[in-house]
C-alpha cells in the first residue's frame, strides 16, 4: 500500500492528472513495499519534473526496500532511449527519498 504524507501533499497530488507510465510505475512498486509514503507530487510552480503538467514525478520517503525499488523500477523501465544514463528510481536529496521520474519516451522494457 502506498500512504500519502499528509493533507497538503494529497491536495498538490489532485491538482494535475500524471503520465500513465508513472501511474505504472507506481502500481508496480506498491507490490515491492507496502510502507511507502509520498512525500512530494506535483509542486505548483517547479520549473523541474515537479511543476509539469501531466505530473511526472513523485518523492517518496526512504524505506529499508528503497535500493531493491529503485534496482527493480530501472531494470523494468527506461526513462529516455536517447538518454540511456537517465534513471526512472533515484535515491537523493539533502533529506534522502526515492526520486520517481517519467519522461515522454518512458517505456516498460
Amino acid at each position: 500500500m502506498i500512504h500519502i504524507k499528509d493533507a497538503s501533499v494529497l491536495g498538490d497530488m489532485l491538482l494535475v492528472p500524471y503520465q500513465q507510465e508513472l501511474v505504472e510505475i507506481m502500481k508496480d512498486i506498491a507490490t515491492l513495499d507496502s510502507n511507502l509514503v509520498i512525500t512530494s507530487p506535483y509542486r505548483p510552480g517547479d520549473p523541474k519534473t515537479h511543476g509539469t503538467n501531466p505530473g511526472r514525478s513523485f518523492d517518496l520517503r526512504i524505506t529499508p526496500m528503497s535500493e531493491l525499488i529503485c534496482d527493480t523500477i530501472n531494470g523494468e523501465w527506461e526513462y529516455d532511449k536517447e538518454r540511456p544514463s537517465m534513471k526512472c528510481a533515484s535515491i537523493h536529496g539533502k533529506a534522502p527519498h526515492i526520486h520517481l521520474k517519467v519522461h515522454a519516451n518512458t517505456r516498460r522494457r
